[in-house]
């Protein structure tokens, strides 16, 4: 007997590209597809603490050709007053698959003390920052604004100078 053979095909909808609304100079990031872990090896390399002097790597991951620039923004700790970031350090991209990896290295301070970072996303004359989660550690945040580390001492009326007072036993 005869048989009748059919072929069936089913089209579905293709979801776009994450990083195709990726442009230069829109003033505009792709935040979803940000991404910096300083616990991870592909984002900081050595994990945990430096010796004083050592240099660390850190990377940040963005879409290609999303940003015009990136710069890594460094606080001593050891330096309770410093509003600006104690160094700043433009980083260079490099191209992997459809992304683009900024690194560069950064140096612990000689005299030992903690550091605080945070990147800032330049792109068409408009900044936007990306930061460790939790203090300097875990996985990143975007903001739109800079995010003042949490151990900077308050301004006070008067430019009056705050003094932690520390009482010991």
């Amino acid at each position: 007997d005869a048989t009748v053979q059919h072929r069936l095909a089913s089209v579905l909808p293709t979801a776009p590209l994450p990083c195709a609304a990726a442009a230069l100079g829109d003033s505009a990031v792709v935040a979803a597809e940000l991404a910096h872990d300083s616990t991870n090896l592909a984002y900081r390399a050595p994990l945990g603490g430096l010796l004083p002097g050592a240099t660390a790597t850190l990377r940040l991951k963005t879409c290609a050709n999303d940003l015009q620039g990136v710069d890594l923004l460094v606080w001593d700790t050891a330096d309770p007053l410093a509003h600006a970031p104690t160094h700043t350090l433009a980083l260079s991209p490099t191209l992997a698959s459809e992304y683009d990896i900024w690194a560069g290295s950064v140096a612990a301070p000689v005299a030992g003390g903690n550091q605080w970072y945070q990147f800032r996303l330049n792109d068409g004359g408009s900044a936007g920052y990306f930061q460790p989660l939790s203090g300097s550690a875990g996985p990143g945040q975007w903001s739109a604004s800079l995010q003042a580390p949490a151990w900077l001492l308050p301004t006070l009326p008067g430019h009056a100078l705050f003094v932690p007072l520390i009482i010991r036993p």
